[in-house]
Parts: structure tokens; sequence; C-alpha cells
């Protein structure tokens, strides 16, 4: 939660700041590709303070919202993660293939 949204995340964290960096890069430069395997907008998020890095979609939300919209929000975090992990991982497997 953040605010007054939700989010659903990659979180690019291997301990060491140039391969969560280069794996974001990679991932950044096939953006377009991504996209529209995810069927729709990400948000990619650097992180440039930070050794990590993010690719994350946003929804309106709170964790104060009465339940059964806790609920929507919940059922979009499982449909969305699911959607995230089917449109990333075939990037990130070939990735991680090439740095072995």
């Amino acid at each position: 939660m953040q605010g007054e949204k939700v989010r659903t995340e990659l979180y690019i964290d291997f301990g060491d700041i140039e391969k969560n960096k280069a794996l974001f890069n990679y991932l950044h430069d096939r953006k377009e590709e991504i996209h529209a395997n995810f069927g729709g907008e990400l948000a990619w998020e650097p992180l440039e303070e930070k050794r990590a890095s993010r690719i994350s979609v946003y929804r309106d939300g709170s964790i104060e919202a009465d339940p059964a919209e806790l609920v929507e929000i919940k059922d979009w975090h499982v449909d969305t993660l699911i959607k995230l992990k089917h449109s990333l991982a075939t990037y990130i497997k070939k990735w991680l293939k090439e740095i072995v």
C-alpha cells in the first residue's frame, strides 16, 4: 500500500546493485513487448538511490476500504500478479541464462 494506492510489483534485488540494474535495464529494453504481453502499462521504477529496482502496476485502494472493496482489491492483486509473472518470466529466465 502507498497512500490511497495499492501496488503489485516485481521487486528486483539480488543483493547486488549491478545485477539489479542490469536485469531492470534488460527488461526495460523490452518494455513494449512486455506491455503487450501484460495487456497494459507498467510503472518502471529504477529506484536510483536504492540498490533495488521495481516494476509495478497500481490501482486505487486502501486498507481502510470496506470489506467488499478489500475482496475486490485482493482479487485484483492475485490476477495482476499472475499476469505480471507470465509477462516477465520468459525474459527473466533468458537473462539469467545469459549471465551464467
